[in-house]
């Protein structure tokens, strides 16, 4: 009698802990979209950025970075499951999908997808992808500072150098905004001496950063997880 209970208790046990790790693992997919070429800002001149990166032409200066960061961000990290959309899916949404800038709930760059929803495209797309929210990255844009130096041979104590930013807008399968990016800060690594000349745009001085992308739509969909971070 006490085996055959202490059977059941355990054979229970086993069943709730099972069904609870199950529920802890689910993940959010989200499906990624990435900023159209001319979203693509930079004080830097095209040909620098060509130049470090020791690319053959300046059109692939965009490439190079809108493929690094889809490829560096489609991971899974927590929650989280990211994906890039196919070229060819892309390339249909970008003409569908236009950048507009939005003053609510904030001032902002998003996109405006009355095309998806319409028809309720939008819940058709996310779900034919198995994927629970759209994500779609909506200006890039590389800005100038001066940092202080060790003085070198040329005498200058001031290095030009280099931070990035990038939005984005996340939308549920019904088409609502569920969290926005504005200008999130993706910093390179600090220069050294055999990277100083790479101003920052060298891409491997930036991927590392990219990341940060997931992190901010972590702690804005998940706003249980950001209380427990601030205790």
């Amino acid at each position: 009698m006490i085996r055959g209970f202490t059977y059941l208790f355990f054979l229970h046990f086993f069943i709730l802990t099972s069904l609870l790790a199950q529920e802890g693992d689910v993940k959010k997919s989200i499906a990624v979209l990435g900023f159209k070429r001319f979203e693509f800002q930079s004080d830097f001149k095209l040909q620098e950025i060509m130049e470090v990166n020791q690319l053959s032409s300046q059109d692939e200066v965009y490439e190079l970075y809108v493929n690094t960061i889809l490829d560096e961000i489609s991971i899974q990290k927590g929650e989280l499951s990211l994906f890039r959309l196919s070229k060819t899916e892309s390339d249909r949404l970008h003409k569908r999908i236009p950048v507009e800038y939005k003053t609510s709930p904030a001032n902002y760059l998003g996109v405006d997808i009355r095309y998806l929803r319409e028809m309720n495209r939008i819940n058709t797309l996310l779900t034919n992808l198995s994927a629970d929210y759209f994500l779609a990255l909506t200006e890039y844009k590389i800005n100038t500072i001066f940092i202080t130096k060790i003085a070198t041979e040329d005498g200058s104590k001031m290095l030009r150098w280099s931070t990035h930013q990038i939005s984005y807008e996340l939308y549920d399968k019904n088409g609502n905004v569920v969290a926005y990016g504005d200008r999130i800060e993706l910093l390179p690594k600090d220069p050294k001496k055999g990277t100083a000349n790479t101003m920052g745009v060298e891409i491997s001085m930036v991927k590392d950063s990219f990341i940060n992308i997931i992190d901010d739509i972590d702690k804005k969909i998940n706003p249980k997880k950001r209380k427990k971070r601030k205790r």
